[in-house]
């Protein structure tokens, strides 16, 4: 048996529909994140239960809780792909006890890291099931980009310096990096700049599917950063009405946030399908807030909705497109 939540808009948003998703059985009340969906109307989040925060999957919308990997207190879910095998990062009693590791029908499966290195941690799985990391040298302490290929031999190690970050793992096995010197993508050992946009000082890339990639960018004196889009390195497009892009499917749609009210870090959920066409997602009746963390090739957008802080958690939701031609 479930707990369902039931169906709701609060606002009527032409072309979307708000789904709460039931929580598991026994535990009404909990919250957490969604961070992940197969494109097929499966999904993968964190649910507060049992004082711990435990591996939640949805599959022909029943929840079924997966618990944690044998030995560890605590799960954050990480990403999720089409064949439904989920990422997650996995914590310990101990602060220092952590590891990266694989969710599928057969359980949990532990990603290694590589010979001298130590404190893995994931950030991203792509549809041909690569997993992309981060990792510290046993020796020097100093963190290195890590790609463990499904296919071939061993993990790649990227070198990289405090200045730069992976964020992304597209299904080629590019990744995508942030970096105070500007964002770019790396292949094969192929470095290609991404143009910050003309008038703004910082560009943060947050996705990147079949080469498209999104995030934000920031003004120098202004509060508040602006979503963008990269199909070209060297022409960003701006998102009306943004704060954020934060993800991206196959098909180029984009899930992210309008532009957000002083003092708030970003704005209401919201959808692109191009960088003009913005539509606003609804929320489910009762909730005041929400976040965009996940969208499916299946056009399905996966989050949270909340009356308090949102990295505090709230209420699994799933948002469905019901007209054509909207978003």
């Amino acid at each position: 048996m479930t707990t369902t939540l039931g169906v709701a808009s609060a606002e009527a948003t032409p072309g979307w529909q708000a789904t709460l998703l039931p929580l598991p059985a026994g535990h009404p009340g909990t919250s957490g994140f969604v961070f992940g969906t197969d494109g097929k109307g499966g999904y993968a989040g964190e649910l507060a239960i049992d004082d711990r925060s435990q591996v939640v999957t949805w599959r022909d919308g029943k929840p079924s809780v997966r618990g944690v990997p044998s030995g560890y207190e605590n799960a954050h879910v990480l990403d999720q792909n089409g064949a439904g095998t989920v990422l997650l990062q996995a914590y310990g009693a101990e602060a220092s006890m952590t590891g990266i590791f694989l969710l599928d029908d057969q359980g949990f499966h532990e990603v290694p890291a590589p010979a001298g290195y130590t404190k893995a941690h994931g950030l991203a799985l792509n549809e041909r099931g690569d997993v992309l990391g981060t990792a510290s040298a046993e020796k020097t302490a100093e963190q290195v980009t890590v790609v463990w290929p499904v296919r071939g031999v061993g993990p790649v190690v990227i070198p990289t310096d405090g200045e730069t970050w992976p964020t992304d793992l597209d299904i080629d096995g590019t990744v995508l990096f942030g970096s105070t010197r500007g964002p770019y993508t790396w292949r094969n050992g192929t470095v290609e700049k991404l143009a910050v946009p003309a008038g703004y000082t910082f560009a943060l890339p947050r996705s990147i599917r079949n080469g498209t990639v999104v995030g934000s960018a920031d003004a120098a004196g202004v509060n508040g950063s602006t979503g963008f889009r990269w199909t070209s390195a060297a022409a960003p497009e701006r998102l009306a009405d943004s704060s954020a892009g934060f993800r991206v499917n196959g098909s180029g749609l984009i899930a992210g946030a309008l532009t957000s009210e002083p003092s708030v870090s970003y704005g209401h959920p919201a959808v692109w399908q191009g960088p003009g066409s913005v539509a606003k997602l609804p929320l489910p009746d009762g909730f005041a807030v929400g976040r965009a963390y996940a969208i499916g090739d299946d056009g399905a957008i996966a989050g949270i909705a909340a009356n308090g802080p949102l990295d505090e958690g709230g209420a699994p939701v799933v948002w469905h497109r019901t007209e054509i031609g909207h978003g």
